[in-house]
């Protein structure tokens, strides 16, 4: 992603926009810097996500670090 216009528009986090059609153009080769600032968002959030479930983990009361482990490890 070393070609990124740093001009473009930045993302929000996803919960204010869903693109269904991003994986779709990016598995197509059509991805563009848009699609590129989309994913970089999509990660910078999830990272973020997953730095809060790991707090509450640690510090939770007991039922919610529960919770976010379960999370954390992919469990329904």
């Amino acid at each position: 992603m070393d070609e990124v216009d740093l001009d473009a528009p930045t993302t929000r986090p996803p919960v204010r926009a869903f693109d269904a059609g991003l994986a779709q153009r990016v598995a197509q080769g059509l991805g563009g810097v848009w699609e590129a600032r989309q994913i970089e968002g999509l990660l910078a959030w999830l990272q973020r996500y997953e730095r809060a479930l790991q707090h509450i983990a640690v510090h939770g009361d007991a039922r919610s670090a529960m919770l976010a482990c379960r999370t954390l490890a992919g469990v329904e």
